[in-house]
């Protein structure tokens, strides 16, 4: 896996966790 598929893996998952900690 490269550095950028990493990068957007790790910011997907950020926003998935803030979205579902904000109420979805």
């Amino acid at each position: 896996m490269t550095f950028l598929n990493q990068l957007m893996l790790y910011f997907c998952t950020v926003v998935c966790v803030l979205y579902l900690l904000s109420g979805g």
